[in-house]
């Protein structure tokens, strides 16, 4: 018997099936949790899960209402979702035949053999950073001397990262190469920055050939493909999509 406690989350059948909005909104309509409003959001980060934290009741009334549209979902317990490892990051990969070499900005060395690699997912994605200005402007005192004040002011800014995550079958399972504005990574030696997207997108390409099609993400299987994950959680929603799948395997 389920708990009541329990949540459960809606998993797409097919990996980047569009789902309009108008079917999310119907869906919604048939829970008891949800409203149409929360549509919105879950139709900005759709890849691979579509929604989590539903009762049970809710949860199949979500989905009976997508499979009538032509949207079939998997469900699956919230607590039987995989979680992912905890990430290493590191600054350099580099190939030497069938060994990875994977350095941090530290120094530290970590060599995998290829057969160790287990999936592979890398992508852009879109975070929020916090800004901070200052507004300086002359006042007059009480007495009427001048004075300088200054206010912080804080706001919000769209920023476009660049990720890759290597899953490995013995600890560390994962590490990532994080790429912001303000940083760099290094791919056989070569320096990539974040606006060298036609170079980010020929090493996808490369990394993306030592692994069969199904164990990479979405984006690798067509590097040339513009893909932006609203987030790093759909990013790695999308990744735990695969690992669910693997589990479920026979």
């Amino acid at each position: 018997m389920d708990s009541p406690t329990e949540t459960y989350c809606l998993l797409q059948e097919t990996l980047g099936a569009e789902i309009p909005i108008s079917a999310l909104e119907e869906a919604a309509d048939a829970t008891q949790a949800m409203s149409r409003l929360d549509c919105l959001g879950i139709h900005r980060n759709l890849c691979g899960v579509v929604i989590a934290g539903l009762s049970h009741g809710d949860a199949l009334a979500f989905q009976s209402v997508l499979a009538a549209r032509g949207h079939p979902t998997r469900l699956c317990a919230d607590d039987d979702f995989p979680l992912l490892h905890e990430s290493f990051q590191v600054q350099r990969l580099d190939r030497q035949a069938d060994t990875l070499i994977l350095t941090s900005s530290t120094g530290r060395v970590i060599e995998r053999h290829l057969n160790d690699l287990v999936f592979l997912a890398a992508g852009f994605y879109q975070r929020v950073a916090i800004i901070q200005s200052f507004d300086r402007r002359i006042e007059w005192s009480a007495v009427g001397e001048p004075q300088v004040v200054e206010k912080r002011q804080y706001g919000e800014k769209q920023e476009t990262d660049f990720r890759m995550d290597l899953f490995f079958a013995r600890d560390p399972h994962r590490l990532n190469l994080g790429l912001t504005k303000d940083s760099a990574v290094f791919f056989h030696g070569r320096p990539f920055r974040l606006r060298d997207r036609p170079g980010l997108t020929d090493v996808m390409r490369e990394v993306a050939a030592w692994l069969p099609q199904e164990r990479v993400n979405l984006q690798l299987r067509d590097p040339a493909r513009s893909i932006v994950y609203q987030g790093l959680h759909g990013y790695e929603g999308e990744i735990r999509w695969h690992f669910q799948r693997f589990s479920s395997m026979p």
